[in-house]
């Protein structure tokens, strides 16, 4: 019996009625494919709809080109910028001649639904890199002439949209009309769009992300003072001989960071006790911890420090998630009671008996007893120290709350990113591997469940820190490339 070919696209529409939202693409044979793709009858298809993380992804890249294109059909000269994203939204920058008013936005927001009421297909054709070269020099997109220059590929694949052609690091929708649901939002100097509120309601006007978006924008101000906002940027500075000088200052950078924030500590000894650090997997809280404890102890402090860990729940008290597996990172897995009084105790000056936690046997064990004194800060490193519910019984004057994460993102050009969450994942994979001996893919495999306990126990509260710390290096995917590529091939 000869095999048949099936349209993925023809093939969706029959199982629409199955999924809760629009199907946008499929997996076959484990790879991420387009609709578009025609299969052999008997192949195996998972479809992807906007309740997958991989389908919401290829939602987004769609939705973005559609918001490239209306921004080039507007005004052609003025780029927009995909930079990062920020809570629900992903924030650009338009460079326009004039600031960025409700205007322009409404207009960028009416053509947009144009183009996606048009129902226009994009696109996908593999051509030589040289050929697509020579189309971006056409469309002035100089960001991706330069990037291509450096990729050793001979062929890649382009996406056009009405005769306009980019480049994405993954596949799209068939057709603008698979979109649809969507929202701008001014957010000074930029903008930010939204997705559809597929896991819950979308803010009519932004939440405030000061503190963050402080962060990310001195990152980006440092990119460009050190001329590497862009992957090609730092390849011109390796082949140039001036990387070790990026290195050098990305170092200085995080040292006069930590220094300042040591002395702001110790300028109000008087009243903070306790300091809190909390952030992400894979933000460097351990490496940040001990750096901050060196410069705090030079500013005349002894700190102490106590880790969350000790006071885990007995195994059989622990909450369990919905999958029946125990819920290690909520925040009732820790016996806040026991942990709130051994926190009053130390900070009256009495002498404590601090647990220590055995995870083999899942009971809490005796530790070692301690006492600290008025020049002695308790750090307390852990995913919940922003959550003011870890220690309820402080008074919050008392208390220093450090947000740590790989904040800074590089751009592989003006529409494609390097996320700061892919940067903590390639981390993760090199820290697993080296010290816990676990192959990529284990460490793949378990990142959604990571990811979900940050989304409810770490960044709701990114806003209640006192001071971000970001310990993105922009010199560290060089570092990271060769010993995380072989783990990955």
């Amino acid at each position: 019996m000869q095999d048949e070919s099936v349209s993925l696209l023809e093939l969706s529409k029959k199982y629409q009625d199955r999924y809760a939202q629009p199907i946008v693409g499929a997996r076959v044979a484990g790879e991420i494919c387009s609709l578009n793709r025609h299969i052999k009858s008997d192949e195996q298809v998972e479809f992807l709809d906007l309740t997958s993380a991989e389908g919401f992804q290829i939602y987004q890249r769609s939705l973005c080109f559609v918001m490239i294109k209306a921004a080039r059909d507007l005004f052609p000269a003025a780029p927009m910028i995909i930079k990062y994203s920020l809570g629900e939204g992903i924030y650009c920058e338009w460079d326009l001649e004039q600031e960025l008013t409700q205007t322009e936005l409404s207009q960028l927001e009416t053509r947009m639904r144009m183009i996606i009421e048009a129902d226009i297909p994009f696109i996908d054709q593999v051509i030589d890199k040289e050929d697509a070269i020579e189309i971006f020099k056409a469309q002035n997109a100089q960001d991706k002439v330069f990037r291509l220059r450096y990729d050793p590929v001979q062929r890649i694949k382009v996406y056009s949209l009405a005769g306009y052609y980019d480049y994405f690091y993954g596949c799209l929708a068939p057709s603008t009309g698979f979109l649809g649901d969507f929202g701008l939002v001014l957010y000074p100097p930029g903008l930010l769009l939204y997705m559809p509120a597929v896991h819950g309601g979308r803010p009519e006007q932004p939440i405030s992300y000061n503190k963050i978006s402080a962060v990310l924008q001195e990152a980006d101000n440092w990119g460009k003072y050190l001329g590497s906002l862009y992957i090609a940027d730092l390849n011109s500075h390796v082949q140039d001989g001036s990387m070790h000088e990026i290195l050098w200052l990305a170092e200085a950078l995080h040292e006069k960071r930590i220094v300042q924030m040591a002395e702001l500590i110790s300028s109000q000894r008087d009243k903070l006790r306790l300091i809190l650090i909390a952030g992400p997997t894979s933000s460097g809280k351990t490496t940040f911890a001990k750096r901050l404890m060196i410069h705090l102890r030079v500013n005349g402090l002894k700190p102490v420090a106590i880790s969350l860990d000790d006071y885990f729940l007995p195994r059989e008290l622990t909450p369990k998630n919905g999958e029946d597996d125990y819920d290690f990172e909520s925040i009732n897995a820790l016996d806040l009671v026991l942990f709130n009084a051994n926190l009053q105790s130390l900070l009256a000056g009495e002498k404590v008996q601090l647990p220590r936690y055995n995870f083999q046997t899942g009971k809490r064990e005796t530790g070692n007893q301690v006492q600290v004194g008025l020049d002695q800060p308790v750090i307390i490193e852990g995913i919940h120290g922003l959550n003011e519910h870890l220690t309820a019984s402080i008074e919050r004057t008392k208390k220093f709350k450090i947000y740590i994460s790989a904040l800074a993102r590089i751009g592989l050009d003006y529409h494609s990113t390097v996320s700061t969450t892919d940067t903590r994942m390639l981390r993760r994979i090199v820290r697993d591997n080296q010290f816990r001996n676990y192959r990529a893919e284990q460490t793949i495999q378990i990142w959604p469940s990571v990811r979900l306990g940050e989304q409810l126990n770490i960044f709701p509260f990114q806003e209640e820190a006192d001071i971000v710390f970001n310990s993105a290096l922009l010199y560290e995917w060089s570092v990271l490339r060769s010993v995380a590529e072989p783990l990955l091939k």
